[in-house]
């Protein structure tokens, strides 16, 4: 009910970043990039227009995981990045690559520098999916910066 509680508000902008829970294969929340994922994007940016609102595409943002050249990459996000990326070019809609800009940063401080972003859960453990409060800011700095640089009019309610 709670897309149906913002459709119901009927905001100016819409940013939707979805697609971490689509891609844990094996469980109930999962769905196929190229197939159920597509649709549902299509379908969120319908309803957004269907009241009038803008809807941006933010790609997901990256977990704490490198590859074995020191990237920073989480394979099954991939295709959830890749499938936002073409929805919205197919839409003509705004995109943020938050993927790349979160790469980016995470492979410039390495990963063990890294982890000052992420959480530590309650048992002391390393949470490399979810972030600590410098880590959420900084997810939204890249955002708000992928934004100002964007073809959106949201870039004139920004500093």
């Amino acid at each position: 009910g709670r897309c149906e509680e913002l459709l119901a508000a009927k905001p100016h902008y819409i940013l939707i970043n979805i697609g971490a829970n689509d891609s844990k294969d094996g469980e109930w929340r999962y769905t196929d990039a190229d197939g159920e994922y597509k649709r549902n994007l299509r379908r969120f940016a319908a309803d957004a227009e269907a009241i009038g609102a803008e809807i941006i595409f933010i790609t997901l943002n990256q977990r704490l995981v490198f590859d074995k050249t020191g990237k920073a990459r989480a394979p099954d996000r991939i295709p959830y990045t890749k499938a936002m990326k073409e929805v919205a070019a197919e839409l003509g809609k705004v995109c943020v690559d938050l993927s790349a800009m979160h790469s980016e940063l995470l492979e410039s401080l390495g990963e063990k520098q890294a982890t000052y972003l992420f959480r530590i859960n309650d048992d002391g453990k390393l949470d490399r999916s979810h972030y600590s409060r410098p880590g959420a800011i900084r997810l939204a700095e890249m955002i708000a910066a992928g934004l100002k640089r964007s073809d959106s009019s949201i870039k004139q309610h920004l500093r």
